[in-house]
C-alpha cells in the first residue's frame, strides 16, 4: 500500500505532465459540446480538411454566369442580319412583336418575276428579296406574354366563322413603312379584297380590347415581294409602267400561279407561329 506522501508526489507529477493541457481535458464548469468543437478546429480534423477542399472548388461555368449578369442587357439591333430591317419601336423584356396575316407559298411563276423585279432595279438601289411572303391583315403590334392565349384564341375564333376563299394578284404598287426607312415593291391583291377587308376588322376588334392600334384606314392588301433601305419612293415608282407590264405577261402565259385558295389564317407573335383552319 502506498503512503500518502506517494500518493500526493504521483498527483503533482500528473498536474505538471508536458503531454497535457487544461484545454484537453474540461473541467466541471466548461462544457463538453464546447471543448468538442474547439478540438475540431485542428489542422488534422475532418472540418478543417472539408473547409481546404470547399477552397478549391472549380469556377462557374461562363455561360451560366451570362445569364445572370446579362438579365438587365438591352439586345443589340443587327439590322444585317435580318435583311437590313430596323425596328419600328425598342425592344422590351416580356414584349412580343405580333401581327395576323396570310402566308404564300411562292409558285415558279412568282420566283421568276421576283427575279425580273430584282434584275430591273439592280442599277438603281439595293434591293433585297422578301423570304417571308405573305399578306398582312393588321398592324405589327406588342403584346404583352400573358395576352397571347387569348388573342390567339380569338383569332382562331375569326377563322372558325369564315369559309375559304380564293384572291388573286394583278397590280403593282408602292409602299414605305411609317418611318420612311424602308421601301417596297408590293403585288396588289385584285379579288377577295372584301374578305381580307372583313378579316382585317376582326382583327382590329380584337387589338382593341387590348388597346392596340387598328390597321390602315385606307388598307392596300399586298404581298411585298422586294424591299430596300430607305425612302426610295419616286425612285421605284418610277419603275412601276414597266414591271406593271411584265407582270401582265407572267400572269397571261401562267394565269393559275397568280391566284391562291386561302386556306389558313395565320398569326405570328415574337418566335410563335399559330394556323388556323377556315371552314371547308
Amino acid at each position: 500500500m502506498a503512503s500518502s506522501g506517494g500518493a500526493l508526489n504521483l498527483l503533482a507529477a500528473y498536474g505538471t505532465s508536458s503531454d497535457d493541457s487544461e484545454e484537453e481535458i474540461p473541467g466541471p464548469r466548461v462544457s463538453v459540446k464546447r471543448s468538442i468543437a474547439g478540438l475540431g478546429t485542428s489542422e488534422n480534423s475532418p472540418k478543417k480538411v472539408a473547409t481546404d477542399h470547399q477552397k478549391k472548388r472549380l469556377p462557374s461555368p461562363s455561360g451560366l454566369l451570362q445569364c445572370f449578369n446579362n438579365t438587365n442587357t438591352v439586345p443589340l439591333d443587327l439590322p444585317h442580319l435580318h435583311n437590313e430591317r430596323i425596328r419600328s419601336f425598342p425592344h422590351e423584356r416580356g414584349n412580343w412583336a405580333s401581327y395576323v396575316y396570310i402566308a404564300v407559298e411562292p409558285t415558279p411563276s412568282l420566283q421568276s418575276f421576283i427575279d425580273v423585279v430584282c434584275a430591273s432595279l439592280d442599277n438603281l438601289c439595293d434591293v433585297i428579296r422578301n423570304d417571308d411572303l405573305h399578306i398582312s391583315l393588321s398592324k405589327t403590334v406588342v403584346l404583352k406574354h400573358h395576352w397571347i392565349d387569348s388573342i390567339s384564341s380569338s383569332v382562331q375564333s375569326i377563322a372558325q366563322s369564315l369559309a375559304r376563299f380564293s384572291i388573286c394578284f394583278g397590280d403593282i404598287n408602292v409602299y414605305t413603312n411609317e418611318e420612311k426607312t424602308r421601301t417596297f415593291i408590293g403585288i396588289v391583291i385584285t379579288a377577295g379584297h372584301e374578305t381580307l377587308l372583313k378579316i382585317s376588322h376582326m382583327a382590329d376588334n380584337i387589338f382593341a380590347d387590348f388597346k392596340l392600334p387598328p390597321f390602315y384606314q385606307d388598307a392596300s392588301f399586298h404581298m411585298s415581294i422586294v424591299s430596300c433601305v430607305g425612302n426610295h419612293t419616286d425612285t421605284l415608282n418610277s419603275m412601276v409602267p414597266k414591271l406593271q407590264t411584265s407582270l401582265k405577261m407572267f400572269i397571261h402565259s401562267q394565269p393559275l400561279d397568280w391566284s391562291l385558295c386561302v386556306e389558313k389564317l395565320c398569326f405570328r407573335t415574337g418566335n410563335k407561329y399559330f394556323n388556323f383552319n377556315f371552314v371547308p
